[in-house]
């Protein structure tokens, strides 16, 4: 036994080894008469989480600010605590559970996104930081060159395979509506220098005579639409 007068701060260093550390307390008067034993128990944990993983559920190119993130991580003693997610300036916390979905606000400048994690067990001790990033991108893009090429250069009758050509300022996919009258004979969304064969995709949908008339717009990675012809 140590002991401390009645009323001080008592301050104990615990042996390094991590784990549970039980302490005795008892009282004894100015007669010599003792109280019983009372116990508490503290845990000591030097060892941060590890492990720690992501799962961004939104696009990696992405035209919203707000995102999902799946985050997972271990600890062998006391247990994950908390989640704190960053932007590049202070973390905000959550409380840890495994395998839930969090949301999560970028900032609204476009362009690539990092966004820092780390995992806090009930010790307070901080894993090594993971980032997971993303492209912001809220710009529809536009229309550099078109080429729409007839092999035979007469629009009433496509019989002959049209080639679509477009570049754009960014990477894009051309979605494309091509309609015979009020009919749609093709929908969709294509790459760049697509060849659309009226005679090889839409058989005897295609009639020499008919007229056509098609329509394109231009989307980027991250979903913004721009022009259209």
């Amino acid at each position: 036994w140590i002991e401390y007068p009645y009323g001080t701060t008592l301050h104990y260093t615990l042996d390094p080894t991590a784990g549970l550390k039980k302490f005795y307390i008892k009282y004894t008067d100015l007669l010599g008469n003792e109280s019983g034993i009372y116990e508490d128990v503290v845990s000591l944990d030097k060892t941060p989480p590890y492990n720690v993983q992501s799962i961004l559920h939104t696009p990696y190119w992405t035209n919203t600010r707000n995102i999902q993130l799946t985050i997972t991580a271990q600890d062998d003693f006391l247990g994950v605590d908390k989640i704190g997610l960053s932007n590049g300036s202070g973390f905000s916390y959550f409380t840890y559970a495994p395998a839930a979905t969090l949301n999560w606000q970028i900032d609204p400048a476009e362009g690539t996104k990092n966004i820092t994690i780390v995992a806090i067990d009930r010790a307070g001790n901080i894993s090594n930081p993971v980032t997971v990033s993303c492209i912001y991108d809220i710009t529809p893009p536009q229309i550099l060159t078109s080429n729409i090429k007839l092999d035979n250069n007469y629009l009433p009758t496509l019989r002959d395979p049209v080639d679509i050509s477009i570049t754009a300022n960014e990477e894009t996919l051309i979605s494309i509506n091509i309609r015979r009258g009020s009919e749609n004979i093709f929908k969709g969304v294509v790459s760049n220098n697509y060849g659309w064969d009226g005679r090889k995709n839409n058989g005897d949908h295609v009639r020499g005579g008919d007229t056509f008339e098609l329509t394109y717009q231009v989307i980027d990675l991250a979903g913004n639409i721009g022009a259209s012809g």
